[in-house]
């Protein structure tokens, strides 16, 4: 990638803007998303250091901040992408499965948190929760079985609760919180909790603000 300053706006002249740093190189995309956005196929270039810092700057110190790399890295390699990411200051990774996470860990610096969002085989538990891998709970059957992984290892398992608020795909509903929270007490030695999430689908989409405003309100009740 070459070090380049480079100045950009819109058509119109309205919105101006300039990029500094290394960027990667110029790729082509027609999914159906840029076409809707662009008409046809787009063109993108990327300067990773400098998206990690505006983010930073916009949400301050303290919060942690996670790359998603699910899809083999949205199609530019896990392989390359997590250790330029790491270059830039990042420390957190989400994947969708199992696999992604071992690829991650395979090519990390091995000092980054790994988060696994979605697929889970029962078989691969005891790597994950050995491998301090966060993984996203969102029903009691694989609670238990992770349970019983953590027991047998005599090792914490890192989960993130994922609660139903809408979506109506994964997560606990609030009728199932009490059962919920009285495994999570009487096991406290197995159990460290890193997060409390939701799925808000299609967040980006106005077409979807109604709903989304119905699942942050359950959020913020059922957190209570």
């Amino acid at each position: 990638m070459k070090s380049l300053s480079l100045k950009a706006s819109c058509l119109c002249g309205g919105i101006k803007f300039k990029t500094e740093g290394s960027h990667r190189d110029v790729q082509n995309c027609h999914c159906s998303q840029c076409m809707k956005t662009h008409g046809h196929h787009a063109a993108y270039t990327n300067v990773e250091e400098q998206n990690i810092k505006f983010i930073r700057k916009l949400v301050g110190p303290k919060p942690i901040i996670s790359s998603v790399v699910k899809g083999n890295a949205y199609g530019h390699g896990i392989k390359d992408f997590v250790p330029l990411a790491e270059s830039c200051g990042v420390n957190h990774f989400s994947v969708f499965s199992q696999d992604e996470a071992y690829k991650v860990k395979k090519y990390s610096n091995k000092k980054s948190t790994i988060m696994i969002m979605g697929a889970l085989h029962y078989a691969d538990i005891n790597w994950v929760i050995k491998n301090d891998i966060e993984f996203y709970l969102f029903n009691l059957t694989r609670f238990t079985i992770a349970l019983k992984s953590a027991k047998r290892l005599k090792k914490k398992m890192c989960i993130h609760i994922e609660l139903e608020t809408g979506m109506n795909r994964t997560g606990f509903s609030q009728e199932e919180l009490p059962e919920l929270i009285s495994l999570l007490k009487s096991n406290e030695e197995y159990v460290a909790i890193k997060g409390l999430c939701t799925h808000f689908a299609g967040a980006e989409s106005i077409s979807n603000y109604y709903r989304i405003k119905k699942q942050i309100k359950h959020f913020k009740i059922s957190k209570y």
